[in-house]
């Protein structure tokens, strides 16, 4: 069964501790890599270009993929293949860059290089991390105050009639 872990031997000199002794076993520093991926990650929106970018071209993707595009509307009434061989894909509704064949396979074109990921996020530089959440913490609370304010207004509009 389970036993209770030693405690640590100490020193001769129990007065001098390590810096590394006094870190909880376990944790992870909050400004540790990982943990400030994560930071950016819950609020991107307010720091980073909008993702997929407005008006991104994904002609050349769908080609690549043997692809074409068909209007939501003309989808059950189009051959699966057209002259050239490219199959029939549909956009997937809310997500642009998303296609969809008749099968139900996607197809996710949207440009991965500026992705907001875990992946893209890890290749920056920690100060430009913690730079970035800053940023991104200081907008969402102006985002946070115009609501309050935008509430309230709303509210003191309704007690007026």
């Amino acid at each position: 069964m389970f036993r209770k872990a030693k405690p640590a031997r100490q020193s001769k000199d129990s007065s001098v501790k390590r810096k590394s002794a006094q870190k909880p076993s376990g944790s992870k520093s909050y400004l540790s890599k990982e943990n400030l991926v994560s930071e950016l990650g819950a609020r991107w929106w307010y720091v980073m270009p909008e993702w997929p970018p407005n008006g991104y071209n994904y002609t050349p993707g769908l080609k690549q993929q043997g692809l074409r595009l068909v209007a939501s509307e003309r989808f059950a009434v189009e051959p699966e293949t057209d002259t050239k061989g490219l199959k029939k894909v549909i956009v997937l509704e809310g997500y642009p860059g998303v296609f969809q064949d008749s099968k139900g396979k996607l197809y996710d074109l949207r440009p991965q290089e500026s992705c907001p990921s875990i992946t893209n996020f890890m290749k920056k530089d920690t100060t430009d991390l913690k730079l970035l959440i800053t940023k991104a913490i200081n907008a969402q609370l102006q985002a946070c105050d115009e609501s309050i304010k935008e509430d309230l207004h709303y509210k003191l509009k309704q007690l007026s009639k």
